[in-house]
């Protein structure tokens, strides 16, 4: 639905508001998620304890300490933001005297954003503690297309000034906390407020520390690129790379659903069966991951010059055909990244990103020196296996055993290949890209059992006949 909804919105809003100041905003948002790390890992250590914890009045306790907490650190990082963010935007950025000056006046509705996103991210923390992830997903999802319809509608309305586009997308998000506290009343009894517990609270930050750590870094691996893009070449080509990433960036939704519906499990189980589902999840997300991504390989180029117009496919799609193979491998860590900070080693993935973050910055401005937008997504690629490999090493989940995986590669390989003939011979290029794609999806269905029965249940239930699948096996969504 978030998806179908970026579809249709986005070439009428960059129609509408342009191409810089989609690109201001991207930078916005990207800056707003930054200062996400004010919530000090409270949210994740929340969904931890609650998902080890059976006890209603224990749960509670948890809850208030974790929310009243977040709140208090949520002003703080409000604070901060409004007295450093003008600053940050006068002199970091290039852009219009016109624009800037709309950005900065909206500095008090940046800052009210973070303490509600602190505390929507505990209240999304205990429901993923509880288990509640069609709650979690539904309201994320409706919040998400939300913000996308109220911005295009206040364009219409107000046309393209940056004052109204920003304070109409936080007002909005605002609203959709709302959702989530209701869906924490529904699931546990919270009871009266309460002050936090000490010893609680340092059962929460001891997690929490190196869950920052990470959250600190997470959001420069995911916004140093535009940030060093927009220095460099400027906010309209933040566009050209932000757009399609954004598109390659939407397939991220499964994996990211699969670690957070494994998080607790993981949680809560012993090592051994938490080291044995995460494996048998690793399949399944092979067999689902792979023929995505030869899809968004393939169709890149072609979709975006017919979506937007062919000379922003010409720019933008090799790049997202590019960052489209960081979705399978960023994808699959997820599954030892989850494992990590569910057997307690959150502090295994924090020392990960802060070996990686220098490296990631160096590579990734020489690569855009040397080889512009292109060299950036694969700037991208290439860090995003340095940090798969050190994950997979630790959990020791032994991804190079799993066989499919290397069958995985070579249908990107295959697909990377083919890509070029769009320019040159379009005819064969869609009817190979055709057969590439529906073999890669056949291929996916033979390997995993469980993606296999799983596409089976959908489509009985579609067609409302029998079908003929193999045995039923849980798919660890």
């Amino acid at each position: 639905m978030s998806l179908a909804a970026t579809l249709v919105i986005v070439p009428v809003f960059l129609h509408k508001i342009g191409t810089q100041r989609f690109g201001v905003l991207a930078i916005i948002w990207l800056f707003i998620g930054y200062f996400g790390v004010f919530d000090l890992g409270l949210s994740r250590a929340t969904a931890n304890q609650i998902a080890k914890l059976h006890d209603s009045r224990e749960r509670a306790e948890i809850f208030w300490t974790a929310i009243l907490l977040n709140a208090v650190i949520g002003i703080c990082g409000g604070v901060v933001l409004y007295f450093a963010g003008g600053a940050i935007f006068q002199y970091a950025f290039e852009m219009p005297p016109s624009m800037r000056a709309a950005v900065i006046s909206m500095m008090p509705w940046l800052a009210a954003s973070i303490p509600i996103a602190t505390v929507t991210g505990v209240l999304t923390g205990v429901l993923e503690g509880c288990e509640k992830f069609l709650l979690v997903n539904s309201l994320q999802v409706t919040g998400s297309v939300l913000v996308q319809v109220v911005c295009l509608a206040v364009a219409f309305v107000h046309g393209p000034e940056l004052g109204w586009l920003i304070a109409a997308a936080i007002l909005t998000r605002m609203l959709t906390t709302l959702p989530f506290l209701g869906g924490v009343l529904w699931t546990i009894p919270v009871g009266r407020p309460r002050a936090p517990r000490r010893d609680l609270a340092a059962i929460l930050f001891g997690y929490g520390a190196w869950v920052t750590i990470s959250n600190i870094i997470n959001p420069i691996f995911d916004s140093v690129d535009k940030f060093l893009i927009g220095g460099i070449s400027g906010l309209a080509s933040v566009t050209y790379y932000a757009v399609p990433e954004r598109l390659a960036r939407r397939a991220s939704i499964f994996p990211a659903a699969l670690a957070r519906t494994l998080f607790p499990r993981l949680s809560s189980t012993h090592e051994l069966d938490a080291r044995d589902t995460a494996r048998r999840s690793l399949t399944s997300l092979i067999a689902v991951l792979t023929p995505i991504t030869v899809l968004l390989m393939l169709a890149m180029r072609p979709f975006l010059t017919q979506w937007i117009d062919p000379e922003f496919g010409r720019l933008a799609g090799p790049v997202g055909a590019v960052i489209s193979i960081s979705v399978l491998i960023n994808g699959l860590a997820y599954v030892p990244y989850a494992f990590l900070d569910a057997r307690g080693r959150p502090d295994l993935t924090a020392k990960f990103h802060l070996i990686e973050i220098l490296p990631h910055v160096a590579l990734l401005w020489f690569l855009l020196h040397r080889f512009g937008l292109i060299g950036g997504a694969w700037a991208v690629v290439l860090v995003s296996i340095f940090d798969a490999a050190l994950l997979f090493w630790k959990s020791d989940l032994h991804i190079y055993s799993i066989w499919p995986f290397w069958q995985g590669v070579m249908w990107i390989i295959l697909a990377g290949l083919l890509a070029p003939l769009y320019t040159t011979r379009q005819v064969l290029f869609y009817a190979l890209g055709l057969i590439v794609v529906l073999a890669s999806i056949g291929w996916g269905l033979r390997v995993s059992p469980e993606v296999f029965a799983f596409a089976g249940d959908i489509l009985r239930r579609l067609l409302r006949r029998p079908l003929r699948v193999k045995p039923h096996q849980t798919l660890y969504i």
